[in-house]
């Protein structure tokens, strides 16, 4: 095995390019862990992953190997983000909503 080590921009991890006899290679990072138990992402490799602030991710444990998934929101994720409606409506009222804000989309669109 033959290990490059390059230190990163930012002093809680570094990257080190890990080849192996076989001749490919991974990327690996550290990081420290927080008092609150946190870990940061390196930029790169929240930018390869495509996540941004706020955008929830999954740590995958596999044995002993644990990863980081980019997640997008699910059904799940979404129930209960907005409060009940005060009264009940009708499947009618309901259709009249969805039409009404449709109509308005596509004439703020122009289409």
């Amino acid at each position: 095995m033959i290990v490059d080590a390059q230190p990163a921009l930012w002093y809680n991890y570094y990257a080190m390019v890990v080849r192996n006899k076989l001749g490919t290679s991974s990327r690996e990072y550290f990081s420290s862990v927080s008092p609150k138990g946190q870990i940061t992402l390196p930029a790169e490799v929240r930018r390869l992953l495509g996540v941004n602030p706020r955008d929830k991710v999954a740590i995958v444990m596999r044995g002993e190997t644990i990863t980081v998934e980019k997640r997008v929101a699910d059904l799940r994720s979404a129930y209960m983000v907005f409060p009940a409606l005060k009264k009940k409506l009708s499947d009618g009222e309901t259709t009249d909503i969805a039409r009404d804000e449709h109509l308005q989309h596509v004439a703020q669109e122009g289409l």
